[in-house]
């Protein structure tokens, strides 16, 4: 496992930078909002309970807890002598020892087409995703013949960094 308290041989930290993204979580929490903001304090008095606490709920929801959580989530790797750690922050952290690193290589990739888009992705041809924005990244291929994906703005030297603690030359397998 990569050890977290080694002096990193690279460290990228990405966050959500797609300006789409954000128009969709801004247009939710502002519609969230105005929602809020009628039902509480412009609307006609005799409203009945349940469509407050329904009101509430989306307004913590959408107005508050999806923005927040969109503004926090990042991806952090980080590359060690023992091996490659993936953090996608709140979410989960996976570990690649160096020793379990078969082949890697730096190369472009479809998000949409090869993942079904940007997050903690599975495809069952392409293997796991761990991307936040962008179409390069570092391919992994591991010992058991699973293959990782690790998006990243420097994917060639991630790749590099990689192949540098596994002792293998940079490449994708055939």
């Amino acid at each position: 496992m990569a050890d977290n308290h080694q002096e990193p041989i690279f460290r990228e930290v990405q966050r959500t930078r797609q300006l789409w993204i954000w128009a969709i979580v801004l247009a939710a929490a502002g519609a969230a909002w105005l929602t809020f903001i009628q039902q509480f304090f412009t609307a006609e008095q005799g409203r009945s309970t349940g469509s407050d606490i329904f009101t509430i709920i989306i307004w913590l929801l959408f107005g508050l807890s999806f923005p927040i959580f969109v503004a926090i989530i990042k991806l952090e790797i980080t590359v060690t002598a023992d091996g490659v750690t993936a953090r996608f922050f709140p979410l989960l952290t996976r570990s690649f020892p160096a020793r379990s690193i078969a082949f890697v290589g730096a190369r472009d990739y479809k998000p949409l087409r090869e993942y079904g888009g940007w997050g903690i992705r599975h495809s069952p041809t392409n293997g796991r995703a761990y991307n936040i924005s962008g179409s390069r990244g570092a391919q992994l291929a591991l010992k058991d013949d699973t293959l990782v994906l690790l998006g990243s703005q420097r994917a060639d030297e991630l790749a590099e960094a990689i192949a540098g603690i596994a002792g293998i030359t940079t490449g994708i397998p055939d």
